[in-house]
């Protein structure tokens, strides 16, 4: 038993995966690593495993993506059986053990298994996966395996069954280098040259969620990816099994029809995005599809496409089924190809729609977000200088009370008056209790107003209603920032 495991950027996983494997019942395996170039501490690691178990072996080599790191492991491979696992997922101590007497018992060279999914701190997720909804062994010739295979209800993860090595050598299998969805391209190559499938209902594989992971990684080139995965796959149909070459072309017909939907939900989810290249393909691939209708016979195409009866013309024949002379080799109909045409033109123009409506709200509420925060910090700080500015007018007239209540008495009245006088005749001025305590009054409120200059707009709000004006907005733009980091 070979079990050959791609490594990069894993070291949070990777010991968890690689003592999976060994911990296997079935103990007569390999383990082999390649390391495709890891930047962080898989390498070392690697070394380590290799040094503490002899049944691992260690590859290192310089980047080159996923599949050429499994062609890699692939050719080094010497075991019987063949099996491709992930380095930040789990499996159970008795996947070989189980997949391998499921293979005697049923006389297959394919053996499936059902698997869920896991959180990346290792607690399990809830999933809905076509691919599980089966509660007892199922047997199946690789035709029905390719048919289930093309409607969705077997998944294209190369970690989900197990097969002999020599079903990869006869064939000269390899994954192809340079793309993201490598195991939808080649998952029909391994069943379509099996002789007996059989899928248990064990659940063996835990299936780990991550952002970082290469599928769910944001790339322009993700949904091109997937439509020449769609092209690999229908090539190699056709090329071996042309009695489904119809089928085939109706199931991908629908947008859908070439996507897992559970991974294409979660694909969403981590930033799947669509560029014009790759909605131009699609609509090339979909006049591949439109032509490879040809004569479709109504007991195969009855309710593959929309559940019901094939659509009535209005000479009575149905569309599709090559009745019409001369249309019999284009099997669609000019206007239906037109119309799907609009219909993908509708589909783009909405998904830009969308895009643009999201941009234009987000700045709705960031501007919005930004002029209440200002709205809120120019009356705060207003009311506050009202409140202080009260506050002192008030400490001043009691300040000011008892001088003025002296000033109004006999002597007072003399003491000003001679004041008075002295300033008249040029003499020094006396030093009245009146303006002492004026003066101590203005001193009490500098100091209130000196209070303030520790807190939000300082003196400047003070000084003139320009100013203060200046200062609110840039505390209110400060707190914006600070509340946009926050969010980020």
């Amino acid at each position: 038993m070979s079990i050959v495991m791609p490594v990069y950027g894993v070291e949070k996983y990777l010991d968890e995966a690689v003592s999976d494997a060994l911990a296997q019942t079935y103990r007569r395996l390999e383990v082999i690593l390649v390391d495709d170039g890891s930047p962080d501490s898989c390498p070392e690691k690697c070394d380590a495993w290799a040094a503490r178990d002899g049944r691992v072996r260690v590859i290192h080599q310089a980047n080159g993506g996923l599949s050429r790191a499994r062609n890699t492991g692939m050719a080094a491979a010497h075991g019987d059986y063949l099996y491709f696992m992930d380095p930040d997922d789990r499996i159970e101590p008795d996947l070989m053990r189980a997949c391998l007497e499921a293979a005697s018992r049923y006389g297959a060279d394919l053996v499936m298994f059902r698997f869920d999914t896991i959180a990346e701190d290792g607690s399990p997720m809830k999933s809905s996966y076509r691919h599980n909804e089966y509660e007892e062994p199922v047997e199946l010739t690789a035709e029905q395996a390719i048919r289930l295979q093309v409607k969705g209800d077997i998944d294209s993860y190369f970690w989900a069954f197990l097969a002999p090595r020599s079903t990869y050598t006869r064939q000269g299998f390899s994954f192809p280098e340079g793309r993201k969805i490598e195991d939808m391209a080649r998952i029909c190559n391994v069943i379509g040259e099996s002789t007996r499938i059989v899928r248990i209902p064990d659940v063996l594989y835990h299936y780990r969620l991550r952002a970082g992971s290469a599928v769910h990684s944001p790339s322009g080139d993700l949904t091109g990816d997937w439509m020449q995965a769609a092209q690999d796959r229908r090539e190699y149909i056709i090329a071996h099994y042309p009695q489904l070459r119809r089928f085939l072309a109706l199931q991908t017909l629908n947008v859908l029809g070439n996507l897992n939907y559970e991974t294409m939900r979660q694909s969403i989810m981590f930033g799947l995005r669509l560029d014009p290249e790759s909605q131009q393909q699609f609509r090339q691939k979909v006049n591949e599809f439109l032509d490879d209708l040809g004569d479709l016979g109504e007991d195969e195409g009855d309710g593959l496409l929309s559940g019901g009866t094939p659509e009535r013309m209005s000479d009575g024949t149905q569309k599709g089924t090559g009745d019409g002379g001369d249309d019999a080799d284009d099997g669609v109909p000019d206007d239906a190809r037109g119309r799907f045409a609009d219909l993908l033109d509708r589909v783009a123009d909405s998904l830009r729609e969308a895009k643009h409506g999201a941009r234009d709200t987000a700045g709705a509420t960031r501007h919005t977000v930004k002029r209440t925060v200002k709205h809120t910090v120019r009356h705060a700080v207003k009311d506050t200088m009202k409140d202080t500015v009260v506050d002192a007018r008030e400490a001043v007239r009691k300040s000011l009370e008892p001088r003025v209540e002296a000033v109004e008495t006999p002597e007072g009245a003399e003491a000003c008056q001679g004041g008075s006088d002295a300033v008249a005749s040029g003499e020094s001025a006396p030093d009245l209790d009146g303006r002492a305590g004026v003066r101590e009054a203005l001193d009490r409120l500098r100091e209130v107003f000196d209070g303030l200059a520790d807190g939000p707009g300082g003196r400047k709000v003070f000084r003139s209603r320009r100013r203060s004006r200046k200062t609110v907005d840039a505390e209110a733009a400060r707190i914006v920032t600070d509340a946009e980091d926050d969010r980020r």
